[in-house]
């Protein structure tokens, strides 16, 4: 499944990392109450942590809700063995889509809206062949969708990437785990760590 992006604001300073171009808000609480999400927080607490309020200006069609991020210490190095590493938490105001097309369609908007706005702040918007790349295809779960995503980094490497996908689905809250490495790597071990360190409170 494909789009075409929409308008979106730029990013306000080249560097911006995926919360940039989003409106200010609270930061997260890092110590949740239970033991178990505890001991999951203290494994990663090098991964780098943000909140936005949904929709963020660069995705404006997104449901309402907030998002709460953790990126792994490479997320930026593209020699990294966790580059482009991230989980993220969708604590949404409405029920989320119920079919794996609405999610894909959902997750396109973010990823093209978000690399657009990274591109345009860089003053090399991105072009149409590069928009034509972005796609995301997804498979039910019992619990959500595994996938990927196509993309283009605008970060880093303005380069073709392949996102693998784990999205795990529980009422209005959608946790999702994002890494070009292959499952098997141990980095998805950390991913489950960084999920259970996450909360959908709002």
């Amino acid at each position: 499944m494909r789009i075409s992006p929409s308008p979106s604001a730029a990013c306000p300073i080249a560097a911006c990392l995926i919360a940039a171009c989003a409106s200010p808000s609270s930061p997260p609480a890092d110590t949740p109450p239970a033991p178990v999400a505890a001991e999951a927080c203290a494994a990663v607490q090098d991964w780098r942590s943000e909140v936005i309020e949904l929709p963020p200006p660069f995705a404006p069609s997104l449901p309402p809700g907030r998002e709460t991020l953790r990126f792994a210490p490479g997320m930026f190095e593209a020699d990294s063995e966790t580059y482009f590493t991230y989980a993220f938490v969708l604590a949404l105001d409405e029920a989320p889509p119920n079919e794996a097309a609405e999610f894909e369609s959902l997750f396109e908007r973010y990823f093209v809206g978000l690399m657009s706005a990274v591109a345009k702040d860089k003053e090399a918007p991105l072009e149409d062949a590069e928009r034509a790349v972005f796609a995301v295809e997804l498979q039910p779960t019992d619990n959500g969708y595994v996938g990927h995503a196509e993309i283009v980094d605008a970060f880093v490497t303005r380069e073709k990437l392949r996102l693998l996908l784990a999205i795990d689905v529980d009422g209005s809250c959608v946790e999702v785990r994002a890494s070009p490495q292959a499952r098997a790597h141990a980095i998805w071990s950390a991913l489950d760590d960084v999920t259970r360190c996450l909360t959908c409170d709002r």
